[in-house]
């Protein structure tokens, strides 16, 4: 796709040249040799365009019927304490003039940038063409009330100034690519609560050879098309995290069905949702979103902390209802761990909960 952009280009008294993109000012470039310049800004445009929307891009199109004119003003600096001097200086400028809405004109000054807003030229209007002089030297003489008449002085008007167009060809971010980040932004829950099992650092640890059959099992329920869910029931220190731990291992290296090679695993807990600034239902609604738009496997250790609250901020068995029915219809995949005392203790009392678990 290619784009269309206006420089201005000065040429110094010393042979050197300076380019400046008119619609993006903050991208210059100076150099002795001008195609070196426009080679400079050509690349970084290039740069620009690829990661940006293209609605963005829509509003960087070259003004029609703008021209350069050259406009020569009086303006007063300061000299030593701030104080203004009593002689004025004439300095001449070159401004880009366009047509805007109704009778006003355009007029932007390409040395200076918005005061305000840095990324743009510094502007202004005006409505009679014959108005041009007086009304530029009004809005410079502001624009420079604090300069000295050496720091004006760098801004003499060069040897020659003149704009002309470039065309650079790029592609903007596409459509889905503008969406996947956006709903990337949208999600936060298990950036600020969780960890990621599934990554090469985390997934260096010794093979968990001796429970081979059990992180099989594992494997098999959490592929399956049916409710995949799985809870992990057995004595402290007896190895089910080790368990959870290997089945990150193997899914993150594909030594696993087809059907878990693009998923990752999250571990989550409780008590990590409720130390949060957030309310928790909050978090755990982003939390499940995430979950079900990028089919994750999500870990708790503790699985019975979710029928207890963490704190007391939570009343008992509301997060477990919260999941319940997400779990029950398959719409997410939760690997729960707990010892035999506490599943044996909540079980009668876990309206439904535990019972979702294979």
């Amino acid at each position: 796709m290619k784009h269309e952009f206006t420089l201005f280009v000065q040429k110094h008294v010393g042979g050197s040249h300076t380019v400046i993109v008119v619609e993006v000012p903050l991208i210059r470039a100076h150099h002795v040799v001008l195609d070196r310049c426009r080679d400079q800004v050509s690349k970084a445009l290039v740069r620009m365009i690829r990661k940006m929307e293209p609605s963005a891009l829509a509003g960087m199109k070259p003004r029609r019927g703008q021209e350069l004119r050259a406009v020569t003003v009086e303006l007063r600096t300061v000299g030593a304490g701030g104080k203004p001097r009593r002689n004025r200086l004439p300095m001449k400028f070159s401004v880009i003039i366009s047509p805007y809405d109704g009778d006003q004109t355009l007029v932007r000054v390409p040395k200076l940038l918005d005061p305000v807003y840095r990324s743009n030229l510094f502007s202004f209007f005006v409505r009679r063409d014959e108005d041009l002089r007086e009304v530029t030297k009004e809005e410079l003489q502001a624009y420079f009330h604090d300069y000295s008449m050496e720091k004006i002085l760098d801004l003499e008007y060069a040897k020659s100034e003149t704009l002309e167009s470039i065309t650079v060809s790029a592609e903007p971010k596409s459509p889905a690519a503008v969406e996947d980040e956006r709903e990337e932004e949208s999600f936060w829950g298990l950036e600020q609560t969780g960890e990621k099992l599934t990554t090469k650092e985390r997934t260096k640890a010794h093979r968990c050879y001796e429970m081979d059959d059990l992180v099989e099992e594992v494997l098999e329920t959490l592929g399956s098309e049916e409710r995949g869910s799985v809870l992990l029931v057995g004595p402290s220190q007896v190895g089910k995290s080790a368990i959870v731990d290997e089945v990150a291992r193997r899914v993150f290296r594909k030594e696993c069905a087809e059907s878990l090679h693009k998923r990752d695993i999250w571990r989550v807990s409780a008590q990590s949702i409720e130390a949060s600034n957030v309310w928790w239902e909050g978090v755990m609604k982003n939390i499940v979103e995430e979950a079900q738009r990028k089919n994750l496997i999500l870990y708790f250790d503790n699985i019975t902390d979710l029928l207890e609250g963490a704190t007391s901020f939570t009343r008992g068995s509301e997060m477990a209802k919260f999941l319940k029915p997400y779990i029950e219809t398959g719409q997410i995949v939760v690997i729960g761990e707990t010892t035999v005392d506490q599943f044996t203790s909540h079980l009668g009392r876990s309206g439904g909960f535990l019972e979702q678990f294979r």
